[in-house]
């Protein structure tokens, strides 16, 4: 009787692991944040909607302004996922090595046979998205999005934001 109970509450435990459904299945027929629909349909992040019109960490606006994972600055000046120096030279998720070789959320095997992503995860994944280290259909996406904004985002600040965008491809030359 206690076996049947643990048992239960360790399969319980597994199917309401912290993070969404991700995968190259999940974008093309899911409902999930994860998936096209709500990025097409869906108002919160990250939704298309929340990362032209929103200003927090994963929206576009954060990705000029911010200063920590998801913006422009950090995937130059940074050290931890989200960074260029982390993709190139880590070995964990949020890096090119994990990318390749690494199964689960951020990895390409991920990508092909789904896995979950936890929202810091969403916006490692969205960074390498914009700085063109990737390029899987949710990256076509983002980055079409991108340039619409940027179309439109001219004087934002003291530079244009196209700028800093095109600065944090260069990054990985």
């Amino acid at each position: 009787m206690i076996a049947a109970a643990l048992a239960v509450a360790l399969v319980a435990g597994l199917q309401t692991a912290p993070g969404h459904a991700w995968g190259e299945r999940e974008w093309e027929y899911g409902r999930g944040p994860l998936s096209r629909h709500y990025f097409e349909s869906g108002e919160g992040y990250p939704s298309g909607h929340e990362l032209s019109y929103g200003n927090r960490t994963g929206s576009f606006y954060y990705l000029i302004f911010g200063d920590q994972s998801g913006s422009a600055y950090f995937w130059r000046y940074g050290t931890q996922p989200g960074s260029a120096y982390f993709w190139r030279y880590g070995r964990a998720a949020g890096s090119e090595h994990h990318w390749r070789y690494g199964s689960g959320c951020l990895s390409e095997s991920g990508w092909r046979d789904g896995a979950s992503c936890t929202g810091p995860e969403v916006v490692v994944l969205q960074t390498v998205c914009i700085a063109h280290a990737v390029d899987i259909a949710p990256c076509r996406a983002v980055n079409g999005r991108l340039e619409a904004w940027l179309a439109n985002a001219g004087g934002l600040g003291t530079r244009p934001p196209a700028d800093a965008v095109a600065e944090m491809r260069r990054a990985l030359d």
